[in-house]
């Protein structure tokens, strides 16, 4: 249960700082809050119709990682009970957020960018399937413990 609760923390406080992050950076400089998720990363390249194209859907990107960063920290109290979250966070980097990489990669990212960020995400699925599979395992042995 401890990796269960370490990976909740971990993961739960850097979807924090991210969607922290992007919604600060999106009031504060919108131009480079929308130059993130576009080919070229450079702020100054998009005219301001493109800017708000980028920032509306990225807004929901950015509310997500809140919503559920305070979720994984809420449940790392309890990760017993955090099963579904976990299963939902490795299905949104596996199916969600891998495949945005690749196409942004088949779009023009750098190489480089797009293959970090799909080693955080792979790394951050994997973690959860291990920690998830760790406890399911561990849980019912538990259970005859205490009978």
């Amino acid at each position: 249960m401890k990796g269960l609760k370490w990976w909740l923390w971990i993961v739960g406080a850097f979807y924090l700082i991210e969607g922290g992050g992007t919604a600060l950076l999106r009031l504060a400089d919108p131009e480079s809050a929308a130059a993130i998720w576009t080919a070229t990363g450079q702020p100054g390249v998009l005219d301001p119709i493109a800017v708000q194209a980028v920032l509306v859907p990225g807004l929901f990107a950015s509310l997500s990682w809140l919503v559920l960063g305070v979720l994984m920290v809420y449940f790392a109290r309890a990760p017993e009970r955090a099963g579904m979250l976990v299963i939902v966070v490795v299905a949104l980097e596996l199916f969600a957020w891998m495949p945005l990489d690749i196409v942004g990669l088949a779009n023009g990212w750098p190489a480089a960018r797009a293959v970090m960020l799909m080693f955080i995400h792979l790394a951050i699925a994997i973690g959860g399937i291990l920690a998830l599979r760790a406890t399911r395992t561990v849980q019912p042995a538990a259970a005859r413990a205490t009978s």
